[in-house]
């Protein structure tokens, strides 16, 4: 339950990082008037790598919770 909560607060940091550079990037901030448009969408491509690694990650514990209760009940 935790890491799905905090693989939505990682999405929502990122979702709002996003747009706050996509505002800036269309209204040609000084900030991002010379970076690249891959620099500006960077916070999604993050979140599409980090989210099968999380969800890797809580298979495998998923998996090592059951066998240990299955060694448990014998």
């Amino acid at each position: 339950m935790r890491t799905k909560r905090k693989n939505n607060e990682i999405a929502g940091f990122l979702t709002f990082i996003c747009l706050v550079l996509l505002g800036f990037k269309i209204s040609g901030s000084i900030l991002t008037q010379d970076c690249s448009w891959w620099l500006v969408l960077s916070p999604v491509c993050i979140y599409l790598v980090f989210t099968p690694s999380l969800l890797i990650e809580a298979m495998v514990k998923y998996s090592r919770n059951l066998s240990n209760k299955e060694e448990s009940m014998e």
